[in-house]
């Protein structure tokens, strides 16, 4: 985030009135002229570096402080400047208040940790103030975000939880539902944010949609999944348990586009042809089994 013009300004100001000068002799203290000095004043141009090092060393302000205002400043700044991040904000106003606090309580160590002096340049202390202001943002919003997605998808893990492979397999070793789900949408852009549930709750759905069918692929029959026993299905017994339904094929072919990268529109008159198609095959794999 650049320096505000305007703001700058405004601590301008401060800074002529608290050494109780007039606007032309500040201006000659800095070696500028009134009419220039006047213009920063006013908000309508920037000071250069070169001018700010002068009014620092008059004023024992500091270059940081002419342009960004305190941490506190800064950040709230910040914050508003977030447009994408307009659900998140208005949830969680309390939340904010602590990420400007965490700014300011943080900007010391910061500094130490990228290298940054009172004599930095102003693109070193821009681009150090957006990053660290970015770093605390985003590792606070990601932990809200994480809470609010798991709440989105309460029921797809109570679903999943049902099947003991589930736990067995997915969930033990770090591959479970939320995790994978995380992941995905990490993946995605423009990534979805806090508040976009229809994007978030149908990326969340073709994933259940993928790991169901992986947990039904190791069921022999719904017996078996009642009693949580994992037996080995063949593709053939799969095939005809999807091919049993219009919708049963019309998430298989879901399965097979979301894994090769594809786009499968089921309302599209060629993709509806598909399914009529191959649910005529029925009665061919059925045939096939029985001759086993």
């Amino acid at each position: 985030m650049k320096p505000d013009r305007v703001k700058v300004g405004l601590r301008l100001k401060v800074l002529k009135d608290t050494l109780g000068i007039s606007l032309a002799e500040f201006a000659e203290r800095i070696e500028s002229t009134k009419g220039t000095f006047n213009s920063y004043l006013r908000g309508v141009a920037l000071p250069p570096e070169t001018i700010v090092d002068k009014i620092a060393i008059v004023t024992n302000a500091t270059k940081e402080w002419i342009y960004f205002g305190t941490a506190k400043e800064y950040m709230e700044g910040y914050l508003e400047n977030l447009n994408t991040y307009e659900e998140f904000k208005i949830a969680h106003p309390d939340k904010l208040d602590e990420i400007v606090r965490e700014f300011e309580d943080s900007l010391g160590t910061l500094k130490i940790t990228h290298g940054i002096n009172e004599l930095s340049n102003l693109k070193e202390l821009s681009q150090f103030y957006s990053e660290a202001a970015n770093e605390i943002f985003i590792s606070n919003y990601n932990i809200i975000f994480s809470e609010y997605v798991e709440r989105l998808v309460v029921e797809y893990i109570k679903e999943l939880e049902k099947y003991p492979i589930y736990n067995k397999l997915w969930t033990s070793n770090g591959r479970g539902y939320l995790s994978v789900l995380h992941e995905r949408l990490s993946r995605i852009f423009p990534k979805p944010r806090y508040g976009e549930d229809e994007t978030i709750l149908k990326i969340a759905e073709e994933q259940y949609e993928l790991l169901i069918n992986k947990i039904l692929l190791m069921y022999k029959d719904d017996a078996d999944i009642e009693r949580g026993n994992l037996k080995t299905k063949s593709t053939l017994e799969y095939l005809i348990r999807k091919f049993s339904t219009y919708e049963g094929i019309e998430n298989l072919l879901k399965d097979i586009s979301v894994r090769n990268n594809l786009i499968f529109n089921p309302n599209a008159k060629e993709n509806e042809e598909l399914i009529e198609f191959l649910m005529t095959t029925l009665p061919k794999l059925k045939q096939i089994k029985n001759n086993k």
